[in-house]
Formats: C-alpha cells, structure tokens, sequence
C-alpha cells in the first residue's frame, strides 16, 4: 500500500511540472465547450396526457363465447404502428413539416428527425391505460401541432384497428371455408364411388381382412370339434343298441318302467353334472333335456299299458326304441353341422383367395374415410371460428371505449433542452479533466525522478549518491509566484464558469449572431 502511495504521489509531481500546460489547455477546452453549448439549438417540448377506458361490461357477460382481444394489446399495437414509417410520413404531410423538405434534407432525414424526438410512454406498472405524447421540436407552435395530430391518430386508429382486423380475419375464415367445402364435396363423391366399386368387399365395422379371416377360421375349428363329439356320441349310442332287442316280456317286477326310472336317473344325474360345467344354451345340456323328456313321455305311456293290461305279456323295447330316437336326432343335428362346417370352409377359401385384393381395398377405404374424417374436422373448426369472430365482431361494435384527454397539447413557453446548466458545469469538468489528461500524458513523456530509489528502480543499477536542491529566496518567490499565477488560473476559470452561467441567455444570442455572420 506504502508503495502505491508513493507512486501516485510521483506521478501527482510529474504532473504538478507541467500545471501551467494543463491551465491552458483547460481554458480552450472550457472555452471550446461553453461556446457549443451555448450555440445548441433550443427545442421546446410539448405533451398529451389520454386516459384510454379498457373495461366493457359487455365482454363481462359474454365471458368464453367471444374472442377475447385485450384492448391494452390491440393499443399497444396502435402505440408502435404510430411510429411507422407510413404513420409519420402521414404526420409530416398533415403539418408545415414539410417544409423542412430540401435537397440536401430529404423526407427521410424529417422522418428520423421526427421519429428520435417523438415519445409515446405508457407505464404498465404506474397506469396500463395512462398514456404520455412528447415531441420536441425547435418552434413551439410545431410541437404542439405535432402532438395534436399523433394524439387524433391514435385515438382513431385505436378505435379502428380491432375492427379492421376483424373483417380481414372473417374474410380469410370465409375463403377457407369455401376451399375447404369443395375440397370436402370431393373426398365425399371419391368415398362413395369407391365403396360402390366395391360393394360385397368392404369390411365389417370394427374388424378388417385378417380379424375376418381368423374369426372364420376359428369357426369352423369349433363346427369341426362339435361334429367330431357327435360322431362319437352316434358311436357309442350304436353300441348300446346292438345289446337290445325291438321286443321285451313285460312283468311287475321287471318290465320296462323299471327300465326307464333307471335311465331317467342315469340322464337326471348326468344333466346335473353337465349344468355344473356349461351354461343352458351348450349342445350337451339341450340334447340330455331332450332325452329326459322322451324317457319321461315313454314312462307314462308304459305304466298306462301296464295297467290296463295283464303281465307277462309281450311289447316293445322302450330302452331299444329311445335309443332309435337319440340316434335319429345326432343324425339331424351332425348332418346340419357338416353344412355349417362345409360353408364355413368355403367362405375362409373365399377370403384366402382375396387375399391380394381385400387388404388394399381395406387400406384405400381407411385412406379415403382418414382424408374425409380430417377435412370434416377442419371444416367444423373453421365454422365454429367464424361464428365466434361474427360474434366478437358484434361485441366490439357494442363495446364502448372512453377516451379521456386529461392534459391537451399545449405551445410550450421555455425549451425543454438542452439542460444549459448541467451541460456546461459537465465541459468545466471535462475540460479541467483534460488539462490534467494532458499533464499527465507530458509527464510520462518526460519523467523526472525525485529521489534516488525511484531512479535506482528504474535501470537496476545501486545510485551511489544524490546532490540536494538548496532553494534560496529568489526560487522560493518565482514558486509562489507561479503557484498565485496557477490559482488564479483555476479561480478565473471558476468565474468565467459563473459568468456564463448567469448570463448565458446572452451568450446564446451572441453565440447565434456569430454563427449566424
């Protein structure tokens, strides 16, 4: 730390040898400065203050059925559409801007000058529906007239713009709708010819080639395993009647009713196991009901016999006689299912042999009512979009928006800027930073070492020695001297400062008169 100080302290001395360069050069670039200062031009402000109203009770009570166009978004639009190049052509054209035309200063040049001094200003956080308008301008009278216009523009824009872009929206949906229609008429006139090509061919709802196919397949698999079990049921029935005869003797104690409460017993149980294991409407359940109810029937009809005859007389085999009868209903229903299964088995070689066939036509089906499907779908949405943009368009018609001027433009009486004050106080700043820019930049030029470290640091080699300045009277007088003549530099500077600073609506004038000659 002890060495910095040092140092910042050998430069100051540097410097301190050349403060009478620095006083100078402080002075022209004070002078220099206050001089174009004072020549800036003056440029008066003027400013509109309009409250813009945003609530609608109306939109209140249509809450989700309108399309909800922010009025703060649709201003902030109109705000940033006023600064086009078109807006402010339009604004140069409608004042006496235009006569700043020339050759050298073109429209351009008056729109970048009119587009770097407007201001539109609305705080979001201080008030969203507050919004500020200042033009600077060097006439007065200008300023005002400028503001007045940008201020009319936008509050007719403003009231314009929702509606304008309304129309072009619903013009647009009403274009696309029309496309869309035809587009749509066509996919229905190439959907239907389509499944009039192909009638017979088209798929089931809900299942396609292969589910048709499998399902088929499946069908006749089950047809063939029911026939199958019937075989085997006619097998068996065929062997039980080979061990009877058509006609039995009859007694009391063995005739045929004993018979049949036997083989009623023998199918009630077996009908019981069966209704554990399958639902009412399975083959086995309804042929066993048939049986019980046949051997039933042959009962009644036996015990009548019996008791209006004698026993051991002669008659025919009940047990012989139902079994005909069981082997006559296996014999319809297997003849039925061969017909079920032969049919079967031709449509599944109906289906193999369009094999080529029913999967494209299935596919450009699934195509055709994909492309139908999609373009309903977007004709339905376009709808319903137009009919919420009619709706909105209504709305906003309803809706009435307030505009408030709460200050009006005005001529303003003093310029707003420059800031003369600020800015001259800033060039005796600058130029008292310059002269001692300039010092310091001499200084490194030509330095000076005050002892004998610093030299000694400087080319690395040991200072055997060094000779004290003796200042005598005359040396000390000639420093005080230059010091009262370097303080009376800056105290002149100081009042000149003040000097123009007072009577800088005179250095104007005078400074506009020369430059002006």
């Amino acid at each position: 730390m002890r060495d910095q100080i040092e140092f910042i302290i050998a430069e100051l001395r540097g410097m301190w040898r050349f403060r009478m360069i620095a006083l100078v050069a402080a002075w022209i670039a004070c002078l220099i400065g206050w001089v174009f200062v004072l020549g800036l031009q003056d440029r008066y402000a003027s400013r509109a203050q309009v409250y813009v109203d945003t609530q609608s009770q109306l939109r209140e009570v249509l809450d989700g059925g309108i399309v909800d166009s922010d009025v703060s978004d649709r201003l902030s639009l109109v705000t940033k559409a006023l600064m086009g190049q078109q807006q402010l052509e339009d604004v140069v054209l409608n004042t006496d801007l235009n006569l700043r035309i020339t050759e050298e200063y073109g429209m351009s040049a008056v729109i970048s000058d009119l587009r770097k001094n407007v201001q539109i200003i609305n705080d979001k956080k201080a008030d969203p529906n507050l919004y500020t308008m200042v033009y600077s301008d060097p006439e007065p009278l200008m300023a005002k007239v400028v503001v007045e216009t940008l201020l009319n523009n936008f509050v007719e824009r403003s009231l314009g713009a929702n509606r304008e872009g309304s129309e072009n929206a619903q013009r647009f949906l009403r274009e696309e709708l029309n496309e869309l229609e035809a587009e749509l008429v066509t996919a229905e006139q190439r959907l239907a010819d389509f499944k009039r090509k192909h009638i017979g061919r088209m798929p089931r709802e809900g299942s396609d080639y292969y589910s048709r196919l499998q399902e088929e397949i499946d069908g006749r698999d089950s047809l063939r395993s029911e026939l199958n079990l019937l075989r085997r049921k006619r097998a068996a029935l065929e062997a039980q009647l080979a061990g009877e005869t058509p006609i039995v003797t009859t007694t009391a104690e063995t005739g045929p009713v004993a018979d049949l409460d036997d083989r009623l017993n023998t199918n009630r149980q077996r009908l019981a196991e069966l209704s554990l294991r399958f639902t009412e409407r399975h083959p086995d359940v309804i042929q066993t009901k048939s049986v019980i109810a046949e051997l039933e029937q042959q009962r009644a009809q036996a015990v009548a016999e019996l008791a209006s005859g004698s026993s051991g007389a002669a008659a025919d085999n009940p047990v012989y006689q139902s079994i005909k009868i069981e082997l006559n209903g296996i014999d319809v229903e297997m003849a039925a299912t061969a017909e079920q299964e032969a049919v079967a088995s031709r449509r599944i070689a109906d289906l193999q042999g369009l094999v080529d066939v029913l999967p494209e036509v299935e596919a450009e089906l699934q195509r055709l009512n994909r492309d139908y499907g999609v373009k309903q779908e977007q004709f339905e949405d376009l709808t319903k979009r137009l009919e919420v943009a009619e709706l909105s368009e209504s709305a906003e018609k309803s809706e009435d928006v307030q505009f408030q001027i709460i200050n009006p433009p005005q001529v303003p009486e003093r310029p707003g800027s420059p800031n003369r004050p600020l800015l001259l106080a800033g060039v005796l700043l600058v130029g008292l930073g310059a002269g001692g820019g300039i010092a310091f930049l001499i200084s490194q030029l030509k330095p000076v070492f005050h002892h004998a470290t610093a030299l000694r640091d400087r080319i690395g080699l040991p200072v055997l020695g060094s000779i004290s300045l003796i200042v005598n009277d005359e040396r000390r007088k000639k420093r005080v001297s230059q010091l009262v003549v370097f303080a009376g530099g800056i105290a002149s500077l100081v009042v000149a400062f003040g000097m123009v600073l007072v009577f800088r609506e005179q250095g104007v004038e005078v400074v506009r008169g020369l430059l002006a000659a």
